[in-house]
C-alpha cells in the first residue's frame, strides 16, 4: 500500500494540501436516457501523500452497501435508521457490491454533549477540508474549468450582479476586481462540495419535503448521532473475477502489542456484526461531477470489541401456547333430521342440581367486630333497622 500521512486536525499546515492537475482523469457513461454523462476524478495529498485520519467509535460492523430502487443480491442492506447516502459512482450499468463501514462520530448524540477532541474532528472534515478543496480550485481556475467549468460561470455572473449594484468595483484595479472575482468563484464552489457528516434530519423537515443532505441551513435531529461512511478498498481480481480486499482488518488483543494482532479476513470481519471499531480513513480520493465530493475510504480496520444491536434480546417474546383439548362433555351429537320433524334422537339436556348456601357461611359473610383490633381504622357504624353504613 502507498505511503499515507497521518493527519492531527489540531496540527497541520493547509498549504501541503495539493491536487495535481495530472491526476485529473475524465470518464464518460451513457444514462439511462442514452445521453452521455462525463465526471473526473483527482487526487488530494499532503505533503506529496495521500492523508488519512484515525477515529475510534461504535460502528453497524462491516456492512453491504446498496441502492434502495434495487432487488435481490444488490439490494439495500443497510440497518434502518441509518442515512441514505446519495450515489457518488454514477455508472449504473456496473453492478459489483458495494462494503462500507458507518460509524457514529460522538459518544452523545446532542451536540452539547461532544467533546472538544469529537468536535474539532468533526469540524475538520465538514469545513476545512471543504475551504482546503475549494481554495486549490480557486487558485488552479485551469483545473476547475477542466472539472466543473459551470463553477467558474455561477461565479462570474455573481460578480457582475454585485458590481452592477454596488459601483466601488468597478473603481478596484483589475487585481482587486480578480480577487473580488475569485471570492465569487470560491462561494460557488463550496457550495458544490458536500459535506462528510451525515446526521438525521428532523421528521417535519422530511415530511415537507425539504430533506437536503446538502442543506447547511436545514435542522438536525439532536437525538440522532452524527455519522461518517467510508467504502472498503477492493477491486475484482482479473483472473478469479472475485473480489479482493485491500483494506486490511484485525481483531484487537489487550495486552498484545498491534504487530502481533491477528488479522482478520472479510468475511471474517463482517461475521463478527456490531463493532467498537479504530479505522484509518483515508481522503485521497476526490470525484468531480454534479457535486464535488472526497471519497472516503476505510484503510485499516481494528476490530475491538463486540456491541449490542440494541435489540435486548434474540428470539420470540411472545410464544404459540399448546394444543387446547377439547372436553368432550360438552359436545353433542345428532343426526341432521328434515325441518319439521321432532329429533327425538336429541340427547337430554342434564339438569343443573340446585347449589344451597351454607347458612353457617352466610351468617360469617361479614362481621364488623372483627376490625376493633386493627390500628387507624375506626369500627364502621352500623345504622339500625336499615343495614346501612
Amino acid at each position: 500500500m502507498t505511503e499515507l500521512v497521518l493527519i492531527d486536525p489540531t496540527n497541520y499546515d493547509p498549504a501541503l494540501f495539493d491536487i495535481n492537475i495530472a491526476s485529473i482523469e475524465g470518464r464518460s457513461f451513457k444514462d439511462d436516457k442514452g445521453q452521455t454523462v462525463t465526471y473526473h476524478n483527482g487526487v488530494l495529498t499532503y505533503d506529496g501523500r495521500p492523508p488519512f485520519f484515525l477515529k475510534e467509535g461504535d460502528t453497524y460492523g462491516i456492512q453491504k452497501a446498496g441502492n434502495k430502487k434495487e432487488e435481490g443480491h444488490h439490494a439495500n442492506t443497510s440497518v434502518q435508521g441509518m442515512v441514505q447516502l446519495p450515489s457518488t459512482n454514477p455508472n449504473a450499468k456496473k453492478k459489483r457490491d458495494k462494503w462500507q463501514v458507518a460509524m457514529k462520530m460522538t459518544e452523545n448524540a446532542a451536540p452539547s454533549d461532544w467533546t472538544d477532541k469529537e468536535q474539532r474532528l468533526i469540524d475538520f472534515v465538514d469545513k476545512d477540508l471543504r475551504n482546503i478543496i475549494a481554495n486549490i480550485l480557486t487558485n488552479k481556475l485551469q483545473m476547475l474549468q477542466k472539472v466543473m467549468p459551470n463553477v467558474i460561470i455561477a461565479g462570474q455572473e455573481a460578480f457582475d450582479k454585485e458590481k452592477s449594484e454596488n459601483p466601488t468595483i468597478g473603481q478596484l484595479d483589475q487585481a482587486g476586481q480578480f480577487a473580488k472575482l475569485k471570492e465569487h468563484i470560491k462561494s460557488q464552489t463550496l457550495s458544490k462540495i458536500s459535506k462528510k457528516i451525515y446526521r438525521k434530519k428532523k421528521k417535519e423537515e422530511k415530511e415537507k419535503g425539504q430533506f437536503d443532505l446538502l442543506n447547511a441551513n436545514s435542522q438536525f435531529d439532536e437525538t440522532k448521532h452524527p455519522m461518517i461512511y467510508a467504502n472498503l478498498i477492493h477491486y475484482p481480481n482479473k483472473t478469479t473475477k472475485k473480489e479482493e480486499f485491500i483494506t486490511k482488518f484485525y481483531q484487537f488483543k489487550e495486552g498484545i502489542p498491534e504487530n502481533e494482532w491477528p488479522e482478520l479476513s472479510h468475511a471474517e470481519a463482517v461475521a463478527k456484526g456490531w463493532q467498537r471499531m479504530e479505522c484509518a480513513f483515508r481522503f485521497d480520493a476526490l470525484y468531480f461531477g454534479s457535486t464535488i465530493s472526497t471519497q472516503l475510504k476505510a484503510a485499516e480496520c481494528v476490530l475491538k470489541k463486540d456491541i449490542s444491536s440494541g435489540l435486548g434480546h434474540k428470539g420470540r417474546l411472545i410464544k404459540a401456547r399448546g394444543d387446547i383439548k377439547r372436553n368432550q362433555r360438552l359436545v353433542t351429537r345428532s343426526a341432521i333430521q328434515p325441518a319439521g320433524v321432532q329429533n327425538s334422537n336429541n340427547a337430554p339436556v342434564e339438569s343443573t342440581p340446585t347449589q344451597t348456601i351454607d347458612s353457617l357461611a352466610m351468617s360469617q359473610v361479614f362481621n364488623p367486630s372483627a376490625l376493633d383490633n386493627i390500628p387507624g381504622l375506626a369500627t364502621p357504624v352500623v345504622i339500625s333497622g336499615t343495614g346501612e353504613q
